[in-house]
């Protein structure tokens, strides 16, 4: 099994700073990248999982926060948050989409 390194970060996205999660292989880079997508709970243990599991595989996976922190398990919660919609429009916001990848359950907007 591959080391690999994860931590917090942030990154410049649409005039403003978007928090994320970032796994990736130890070593010297570039690494294949992969943006990781959040599902409608928000950036839990299962999504942060599944970046590392890319890293051991010899990619650098990000996934953003798009709910800055806020993690549900509750799908009403999740429904009537609002936070879906804001979520997604950040993501959108924030990629170059002619130029990236994305793999994830899709955001459900209400």
């Amino acid at each position: 099994m591959a080391d690999i390194l994860t931590e917090r970060v942030s990154f410049p996205a649409n005039g403003e700073e978007m928090p994320g999660y970032l796994a990736r292989p130890e070593g010297d880079g570039p690494f294949p990248g992969v943006i990781v997508v959040q599902e409608w709970w928000g950036l839990d243990d299962h999504i942060q999982d599944v970046c590392r599991r890319f890293a051991r595989e010899g990619y650098a996976a990000l996934a953003p926060d798009l709910y800055r922190g806020k993690v549900t398990s509750e799908p009403d919660e999740a429904e009537s948050s609002g936070l879906t919609v804001l979520g997604e429009a950040a993501l959108l916001a924030a990629l170059d989409r002619a130029r990236t990848g994305r793999m994830g359950e899709p955001i459900k907007a209400s």
